[in-house]
């Protein structure tokens, strides 16, 4: 699994590109079997304010079979303050997982050097 921590994936890219391509290439595979493919892409970016058109994109996405690969695309590459839908998440719920997940590796960053 690819992480992103601040710059890891570009000094990834630095380190090894060819690998860290196949591997962004063969992550990006499930895309093939999600709900959503065919759909127009504006479905899943509804805007501000227009929660019938986000409660038909996340309906959408409670159907996919590939609902966790599409959360974690979202979350690892770093579409930070990307709008819309993605993985069954809006912007401001990966926005606050992001931020839990930041706590958490912060946490275990610290307690493996033993600064808890």
């Amino acid at each position: 699994m690819i992480e992103l921590r601040d710059r890891q994936p570009v000094d990834e890219w630095r380190s090894d590109g060819a690998s860290f391509l196949n591997r962004l290439i063969e992550r990006r595979s499930w895309m093939e079997h999600s709900a959503c493919r065919g759909k127009p892409v504006d479905t899943f970016f509804p805007g501000r304010g227009n929660s019938q058109a986000m409660n038909a994109a996340l309906a959408i996405c409670r159907e996919c079979p590939v609902i966790n690969d599409c959360l974690e695309y979202a979350l690892t590459l770093g579409l930070r303050s990307s709008p819309g839908v993605w993985g069954g998440q809006t912007e401001r719920q990966r926005r606050t997982m992001r931020a839990r997940r930041n706590r958490e590796q912060r946490v275990a960053s610290s307690a493996e050097r033993g600064w808890e």
